[in-house]
């Protein structure tokens, strides 16, 4: 098997079918068992060691160059995502509204120097034809989610992510100069890993109170670069 950004065989690169995990669109697949603020996640890879190490190199030892390669990455899978949104509910390329991200905390971005989601996010942009909207921010920072189960996480992220001071404006302006009256407002969710789906769910659910302050219901898709 062949790597489809740098024609090299890897052996981590299954096919894209394999790796996408979740839920799906109303009336077409099963989604999650019980109540979640987004439809579907997909994600570009699986998080195997191989990718764990470009992730690892990426955010945490300086490696910022390795940005594109990863926003190509998303990229390809926003393709891919639109190409089955297409197939199952006859939907236009230009499906999404708005891409928008995960925020990290003032510590991280002190720590790194860069939002990884905000770079995946004009990644996946590109091929979606959506602006980038930053909507979200943190109320506080966090420790590393990693070894938390679901549970934990869901009482660790409570209150921690809320709407910015300008995002009812930010989106509300952006809707109306585009003439986007269409019921619901569909955005795209990004960030860097899907575990639990505790982040993006609470991160959805923020984005869905935006929405009805703006007399708007909400469909929240999100994709991530790798799939845990």
């Amino acid at each position: 098997m062949y790597c489809l950004l740098c024609i090299d065989p890897l052996d981590y690169c299954p096919p894209l079918s394999d790796l996408w995990q979740g839920g799906g669109l109303p009336g077409l697949q099963q989604g999650w068992s019980g109540t979640r603020s987004f439809l579907m996640n997909r994600s570009a890879v699986q998080y195997n060691p191989a990718m764990r190490e470009w992730l690892a190199q990426y955010k945490f030892r300086g490696h910022e160059s390795m940005g594109p390669l990863l926003a190509q990455m998303m990229n390809y899978a926003m393709r891919a995502m639109a190409e089955e949104l297409r197939e199952k509910s006859a939907a236009s390329w230009d499906f999404f509204d708005v891409v928008t991200f995960v925020p990290v905390s003032e510590e991280r971005m002190l720590e790194r120097g860069f939002n990884q989601s905000r770079a995946l996010a004009y990644g996946a942009a590109s091929a979606a034809r959506a602006p980038v909207l930053e909507l979200l921010g943190r109320s506080r920072h966090t420790e590393k989610q990693s070894s938390k189960n679901r549970r934990q996480r869901l009482l660790e992220l409570e209150g921690v992510y809320l709407p910015l001071p300008d995002a009812l404006d930010k989106l509300k302006g952006f809707l109306l100069s585009k003439h986007l009256v269409q019921y619901p407002v569909r955005l795209l969710l990004i960030d860097d890993v899907y575990t639990t789906g505790s982040t993006m769910d609470t991160c959805a659910s923020v984005l869905q109170g935006l929405c009805r302050e703006l007399g708007r219901s909400a469909e929240i898709y999100s994709l991530t670069w790798a799939r845990s």
